[in-house]
């Protein structure tokens, strides 16, 4: 069990070192300034979507309403460990550490958006009423049509 925790410490010593966030934090503003600021652009737009209020409710092409899609993708997002881990964060780093969480928190909304951009737009719609996609999809599939080299690291990435 000591041999476990000590390759679980070596991972995390990785994962979590200074250069892994700054690289993070360095490419979610990178993408905050390509979608031009769409955390604050698409705010909006989105609330108006799952109220349904200013747009065309009827049924048209898709499996999913905009809610669901919504909720699909909140409950992959926003979990018990995500909630518990702020709590952690404010306890071992301060109020300090609720500053930090605003800013990891707007610089992920561009690299959600990238994400979920990608998914869409890379996403199998052969059969309609059942599309295959998200990021594992994209991983999986895309990368290996993008450049066969990419093959294995796209099926390790992919699962």
């Amino acid at each position: 069990m000591l041999q476990l925790f000590a390759i679980i410490d070596a991972i995390n010593g990785v994962l979590l070192s200074t250069p892994v966030l700054q690289a993070l934090l360095a490419i979610g503003l990178l993408f905050t300034a390509w979608s031009r600021f769409c955390q604050y652009r698409s705010l909006t737009h989105g609330v108006a979507l799952c109220a349904g209020r200013g747009i065309d409710t009827s049924q048209g092409p898709g499996a999913l309403t905009h809610f669901q899609a919504l909720t699909a993708a909140m409950s992959g997002t926003v979990g018990l460990g995500a909630i518990a881990g702020m709590a952690i964060a404010v306890d071992f780093g301060g109020p300090s550490a609720i500053f930090w969480m605003w800013v990891v928190g707007i610089v992920g909304m561009a690299l959600k958006t990238t994400e979920v951009t990608l998914s869409l737009l890379f996403r199998d719609v052969a059969d309609p009423e059942n599309p295959h996609g998200g990021t594992m999809y994209v991983a999986r599939e895309e990368l290996q049509q993008l450049n066969p080299a990419l093959r294995p690291f796209g099926k390790i990435v992919g699962g």
